[in-house]
């Protein structure tokens, strides 16, 4: 599957895997999370046998050839095939007869994707290439209808599977010969293909080998631009632009913004628009600066809830009045029970009943709405809280630019600029997704004790983090535009 994002990425995962990118919290805890999912499925196909040996000493092909003649068995997950040199995995082989078999690839996503249908595609050939009839192909994946009771999984319907044999064979008939063939050349030679890096680096998923490709990337190249769409991108690579400095003032495609962009990398100053004074002047003290934590588990953990339901379980709160005075409050969930009411009700009790309310991104106001339409005796009180949310980020990306932001207007990019003293670089959780992983965790049980209480500390210190952030970069915005 490699070879179909990028010709240097299927080289260098054949030849020189030790350039990998390392494996960070986040991704591995996807991978995690796909591995429950995976062995669920594989309750739900029952009476098979799992073929877990490794694929590089010859056992777990045996081991498949066992299964496939032990017709005893009535699913294999996990076989090991090889055919015209390409090893496949698939998921799940569901016998229907004497060597013929349903095939079921296993995904955490809620539909079919796209980019799914190569892999299971490959997988047939492979399989009926060594002489394994298949069926059907179906793509399993999470049901977004179900809706968990408690207790065990009901696993016929966590599950939805979706048939995807007729598109299976198109894709095998339109695409793969001439695929197969150019990817065989791509490995025949010697030398390491020579491929930009763009768009694709990050579709349908961002490649292995991200950072390693761009170790000699000149500063502000062009994909650090904000907003440029592929077509844009390509178009600037065809013109041997690279650098954001080097795009002509008359490039027609650039948005205001990204012209903005451009000015300030060439001159090196940032850019600030008249409006951002006078929509920073318009916050109403006193000032809330509030940030959430939430996390969305794969599996559902809390009963009468769905795979992938969003449920909020930390909030920060800066509040800064019109004399200087800076208060902090904020609230985490033990991960016990479905932790939404509380979130919502220790909110609103801490909140002022006027005064700004300053946010970054709109994810705060979509998750508050979400909230409303949960507890309708609550929706009144939210809802007035949702009416005088400020936008910090949209005040920026439209009035604001600095050229150390690299093309970002991140949170995480925005602070190191604005307020320099402030530093994520000493916490244990640095980014949201962390976050979610870490109470994840605390909601498992996989963690207790001493380590439990170190992981509360650590998410709350992370957000306190985030909304001392933006009280800083609001300051140094009132600061400089006296």
């Amino acid at each position: 599957m490699a070879g179909l994002q990028c010709d240097k990425r299927l080289y260098l995962e054949s030849y020189y895997p030790g350039f990998r990118d390392p494996i960070g919290n986040s991704l591995q805890a996807l991978f995690d999370s796909g591995h429950r999912v995976g062995a669920l499925a594989r309750e739900r196909f029952h009476g098979g046998r799992l073929i877990d040996q490794p694929l590089r000493n010859g056992k777990a092909h045996a081991a498949t050839r066992d299964a496939l003649n032990d017709e005893s068995l009535d699913a294999i997950y996990e076989g090991v095939f090889t055919f015209d040199g390409i090893n496949v995995r698939p998921d799940v082989l569901k016998r229907i007869g004497k060597n013929e078999f349903d095939m079921i690839e296993v995904k955490s996503s809620t539909r079919v994707k796209r980019e799914h249908i190569p892999d299971i595609s490959v997988q047939v050939y492979v399989l009926e290439g060594s002489g394994v009839k298949i069926r059907n192909a179906g793509i399993l994946v999470l049901n977004t209808g179900y809706s968990y009771e408690g207790g065990e999984y009901d696993l016929q319907r966590l599950f939805s599977l979706h048939d995807v044999t007729d598109r299976s064979r198109a894709w095998l008939a339109d695409v793969f010969a001439e695929r197969l063939s150019h990817q065989k050349n791509v490995l025949s030679v010697d030398q390491v293909p020579s491929v930009k890096i763009g768009p694709h680096c990050t579709r349908p998923y961002q490649c292995s080998f991200y950072s390693f490709c761009r170790e000699d990337v000149p500063e502000n190249h062009i994909e650090n631009m904000p907003y440029l769409k592929a077509d844009e991108f390509i178009a600037l690579q065809e013109l041997g632009i690279d650098s954001i400095a080097e795009i002509p003032l008359d490039f027609e495609h650039l948005t205001p913004v990204q012209r903005r962009v451009r000015n300030a990398v060439v001159t090196g100053e940032p850019y600030m628009d008249t409006a951002l004074k006078e929509q920073i002047d318009s916050l109403v003290y006193p000032i809330h600066f509030i940030d959430f934590e939430a996390f969305n588990p794969a599996l559902p953990v809390y009963p009468n809830s769905r795979p992938y339901e969003v449920f909020p379980f930390q909030w920060s709160l800066h509040m800064l009045d019109e004399v200087g005075t800076l208060s902090h409050y904020s609230h985490l969930s033990e991960g016990n029970e479905d932790p939404s009411l509380e979130f919502i009700e220790t909110l609103l009790a801490s909140v002022n009943q006027t005064g700004s309310v300053v946010v970054y991104s709109n994810y705060e106001k979509t998750r508050l709405e979400k909230l409303a339409d949960r507890f309708s005796s609550l929706r009144p009180a939210i809802y007035q809280l949702i009416e005088r949310i400020f936008d910090l980020y949209l005040a920026i990306s439209k009035n604001y630019y600095h050229p150390d932001f690299g093309g970002s207007f991140a949170l995480k990019s925005v602070v190191p600029v604005l307020a320099p003293d402030l530093s994520y670089d000493e916490l244990e959780v640095k980014e949201g997704s962390h976050a979610a992983l870490v109470f994840s965790n605390i909601v498992s049980g996989s963690i207790s004790g001493q380590e439990r209480e170190k992981a509360m500390d650590a998410l709350l210190q992370y957000c306190k983090v985030d909304t001392e952030g933006l009280v800083r970069i609001v300051s140094s915005f009132k600061k400089n535009l006296e």
